[in-house]
């Protein structure tokens, strides 16, 4: 447990000594100034927000005005943005700053600020861009924060045009009626020394440390542990402003469609289906017919043996979500075919045994590849899991292994939210954590 306790005493002293991009209500601890990574060329004033100017559409409509700070805040000036809450303005106000240097199409750029709403929820959304871009598609709110704090941002990303010296500028638009107060302000370019990957990993990654013991605090050994990131941190991208430059990817990829079971019988002729669940749809399997219910989707190849056999499978729900299990009962024993779309790392249970037969199917125009696996079941319920691959950043994170002899299990993830869960002599319990600084010890008590 030494290891823990250390990190147990350095946690008050640690929260957020990496540049921490989170979006909970947590507030940056004072005194600490998160640092970029070393290197790179800085293309804002040293204390940029001194240089922040309103946009001249704005006429009296809104008040800028630089405050110094006391010693204890991060930093020592601070630029407050006002708007007249009877000027009609709302959601329009910008405040921008002009590159002291240029960057070239390729970069890989870091852009980091400390924002604070005062009195008040604070919303806003970064651009950077040459004067002379004037079309901007919309997007959603880079980021938000409530009346506890400063909050650190940061946004990687990669330009994809020329940023010219002293003709772009770096735009700060609010999106509420709002008091909003900005402090250390910086935009550092690294050129193409760094990957974009590369550089989310030196901001953005820590340990995280689960600790599993019994009801009388006994380390428990040889635990199940599965860690897997729920929201990433970086979820304030800069404006997805094409041909502009290259945000991260926030949002995690769609998961998989639901898995089909095709079930071949291995006595008589015919296997009879109970206890399916309500949105449920069975069919004989064939070329032409839809691959799962509620989808635009159609099979194109399914391999010969499999033709006409009787199949289930359910409806696709939320894409953004794994795809649900299900089950059901068959009157005699089968063969059950298990088609697994190839996408993601989806999770099937080693009684599944892989086949060398894949199947095809189409949907608006792409087309998608199943695994098949197969496995025998006796006369009685059959479980089908869950479809829980998805397209992923790079950097989402997820692991599965087991507790050290001293009931430790450790891994390296980068910034974000996660789901904890473990499994000890089938009792299982589940524990959400956040990891936005060098670490975080999670703690799980089984019964």
């Amino acid at each position: 447990m030494f290891l823990v306790d250390y990190y147990r005493q350095m946690a008050s002293v640690r929260v957020t000594m990496a540049v921490c991009a989170t979006l909970t209500n947590a507030a940056v601890c004072a005194g600490f100034v998160p640092l970029p990574p070393t290197g790179g060329n800085a293309l804002l004033p040293e204390n940029a927000v001194a240089s922040l100017a309103l946009l001249q559409r704005h006429g009296d409509d809104a008040i800028l005005r630089v405050e110094s700070l006391d010693p204890g805040e991060p930093f020592s000036t601070q630029a407050v943005v006002e708007m007249d809450p009877l000027s009609g303005l709302v959601g329009e106000v910008a405040v921008a700053v002009e590159l002291e240097a240029g960057a070239m199409r390729g970069d890989v750029m870091l852009l980091r600020m400390w924002l604070r709403a005062v009195g008040g929820v604070g919303q806003a959304t970064v651009v950077v861009r040459p004067e002379d871009i004037k079309q901007v598609p919309s997007t959603a709110t880079a980021w938000q924060t409530d009346r506890s704090g400063w909050h650190c941002v940061s946004v990687p990303f990669v330009a994809k045009t020329q940023l010219p010296e002293s003709t772009a500028r770096v735009e700060l638009q609010c999106t509420s009626s709002q008091v909003l107060a900005i402090g250390g302000l910086g935009l550092t370019n690294y050129g193409k020394d760094r990957s974009l990957t590369q550089l989310i990993g030196e901001i953005g990654r820590g340990e995280i440390l689960v600790e599993v013991t019994d009801a009388q605090n006994r380390s428990i050994a040889n635990a199940k542990v599965a860690i897997e990131m729920t929201h990433t941190a970086f979820g304030f991208p800069v404006k997805v402003n094409e041909p502009m430059y290259e945000s991260i990817s926030v949002s995690r990829g769609p998961y998989g469609a639901p898995h089909l079971v095709a079930l071949k019988p291995l006595v008589g002729q015919e296997v009879m289906l109970s206890d399916l669940p309500a949105h449920a749809v069975v069919r004989d399997l064939l070329p032409g017919q839809s691959r799962h219910k509620g989808g635009q989707d159609l099979i194109s190849g399914v391999p010969k043996i499999l033709r006409q056999l009787r199949s289930v499978t359910i409806e696709r729900g939320a894409r953004e979500h794994p795809s649900g299990g299900f089950s059901f009962a068959v009157d005699r024993p089968v063969q059950a075919y298990l088609f697994v779309q190839d996408r993601g790392h989806c999770s099937i249970d080693n009684t599944w045994h892989r086949t060398p037969m894949s199947a095809s199917w189409t949907s608006s125009n792409w087309h998608f590849t199943d695994r098949i696996f197969q496995r025998r079941f006796n006369a009685g319920q059959i479980e089908v899991p869950t479809h829980d691959g998805s397209t992923q950043p790079q950097w989402w994170t997820r692991h599965n292994g087991r507790t050290n002899v001293t009931g430790m299990f450790s891994v390296s993830g980068y910034f974000g939210e996660y789901c904890v869960r473990v499994v000890v002599a089938g009792e299982v319990r589940t524990v959400d954590a956040e990891l936005n600084s060098s670490h975080v010890v999670v703690s799980v008590q089984m019964d």
